[in-house]
Order: structure tokens, then C-alpha cells, then sequence
């Protein structure tokens, strides 16, 4: 069967408009969870980045950006206490809207808001395995693409074929990334889930499931950045910003995960 992009797009935005009660009550305890502990950091330490990650819902990324310095490393040093919290209020957030996406409200009544059972604990195991399976492919372009990364420092000219292996090497883990991505509602419903069968069920719709990724995220991440510009110029707190950055972050990850959860369930 082939994906229907625009119908799986805008079926996407439209359950986060229906779901928009139930949305805002499956993240109101992780949000505040993450705005306590994020307002904690920063009044012990010199304060974290607010700059947290756009998950698109399929787990990568998640907890990933926030408090971090250019290098990756938290800001200020430490943990980053912000990005673990970040991290664990997800994990229950995803499992409980991947459940209502794919088989309705009636899936979640009764979840309480924040939960670390069996369910979660399978999600972070599948993301953590999603990671090291791509590992591979991306050690790979990322050793091609270093020359030109750096610059050739002898002034010799580079070959271009080795960039164009990168980047080939990079396209390819992104849409592998995005195909084996439907493990994720699969764990949610606690159905079946293998790499090889997100890998058979996504079998040629590995470009409209990359197509509908960038139409559901590209516009909510830049209506999403307009919105952090406005609060910025505002000049709002530090708790203000956070949770501004939240809800932004959370309405994301909502939208990516009802396009990979509807993916899922018309190609079940």
C-alpha cells in the first residue's frame, strides 16, 4: 500500500485540533514536571539553555538539545538535569498520544499523566537499539565528510566523490531512520515490534514518508520559532521562556508523532 501523504498530513494536524483537550491534559503534568526541575537548575547553577528538542515524535532526538553548548556537552557542565527531565516526561507523553493516535481516547483512559512501567521502559530500549543500528551508516559519512569538514590544510584540491558518498551515506540514514520510525506507535499499542517489519510495512514509502516528515514540521518549527522571537523580544523570565519553549516542544512532538502514528496505522 502507498502512504497517502497529504491525507496522512493533514490527518495529523487535524487529530492534534481534535485531541487538543486531551493533548493538553497528557502534557500538563510532564510540562510542569520539566518547567520545576528547569527553573530548580537554573537557580543552583548559572542556568541552563532553554533551547530544547523538536522531536518529530519517533523517539530520536528526544531529551537530545537541551542545555547544551555547541559541542553537545550541558551547559554550564554537569548532567544537564534539564535534558534528563526532559527525556523521562517525554517517554509517557509519547506512549499515551502514540495509544490515542492509533486506537483512540478510550486507549488512554485511566493513564495516568506521568508513568514508568513496561511500556516506556520497551520505547527507550527500541530507541536506544534504533541508535545503535543507524550507528553504523553515520560513523561512515561522517568519516567521509571530515576533509571537508576541516579543510585541506596542505591546500591540495579534494576529490568531490567522497562528499558526494556523504551525503549519500547521510540521505540513506534518514529515510532508513524514518522508515523503521513506525517501531515506535507499534510499542505504544503493544503490538508486534521488530526492526524488520517497520522495514516491510514502510516498503515503498520511503520518500512520502520523508515528504510527509518536512510537511508536518517544517511549518510548526518555524510558526514555533516566530513565537519564541516574539517571546524573546517580550523580554519574558527565565520561567516564562521555558515554558514557552515547552508547550512549543511538546506541540511539536505531538504533530510527529500523530503523522508517524497514522502512518502506522493506515500501512499496518
Amino acid at each position: 500500500m502507498q502512504l497517502p501523504v497529504v491525507e496522512t498530513v493533514a490527518e495529523a494536524y487535524h487529530a492534534v485540533w481534535r485531541h487538543r483537550r486531551a493533548l493538553a491534559h497528557l502534557a500538563a503534568v510532564p510540562i510542569a514536571a520539566v518547567l520545576v526541575v528547569g527553573i530548580g537548575e537554573h537557580l543552583l547553577t548559572d542556568g541552563p539553555s532553554t533551547d530544547l528538542p523538536t522531536t518529530g515524535g519517533d523517539g530520536e532526538g528526544v531529551g537530545e538539545g537541551a542545555g547544551t553548548d555547541e559541542g553537545g556537552a550541558p551547559a554550564g557542565g554537569g548532567p544537564g538535569l534539564l535534558g534528563i527531565a526532559y527525556l523521562l516526561a517525554s517517554l509517557p507523553f509519547l506512549m499515551s498520544w502514540y495509544r490515542l493516535i492509533v486506537e483512540g481516547p478510550q486507549a488512554v483512559a485511566g493513564r495516568p499523566p506521568i508513568a514508568f512501567g513496561r511500556l516506556e521502559g520497551r520505547f527507550l530500549l527500541w530507541v536506544v537499539l534504533l541508535g545503535l543500528v543507524l550507528a553504523v551508516p553515520m560513523v561512515i559519512a561522517g568519516t567521509l565528510a571530515i576533509p571537508f569538514m576541516a579543510g585541506d590544510v596542505s591546500g591540495h584540491e579534494l576529490p568531490i566523490l567522497p562528499l558526494l558518498l556523504a551525503v549519500f551515506f547521510f540521505l540513506l540514514l534518514v529515510l532508513a531512520s524514518l522508515r523503521l520510525s513506525l517501531i515506535f506507535p507499534a510499542v505504544a499499542v503493544e503490538e508486534p515490534a521488530s526492526f524488520p517489519r517497520a522495514w516491510e510495512m514502510t516498503k515503498g514509502n520511503s520518500f512520502r514518508i520523508a515528504v510527509a516528515a518536512v510537511l508536518v514540521h517544517v511549518p510548526a518549527i518555524l510558526f514555533g520559532g516566530i513565537l519564541e522571537l516574539a517571546a524573546l523580544r517580550l523580554g519574558l523570565p527565565f520561567s516564562l521562556m521555558l515554558a514557552v519553549d515547552l508547550v512549543i516542544s511538546f506541540t511539536i512532538m505531538a504533530l510527529g508523532a500523530a503523522m508517524f502514528g497514522e502512518a502506522y496505522r493506515r500501512l499496518r
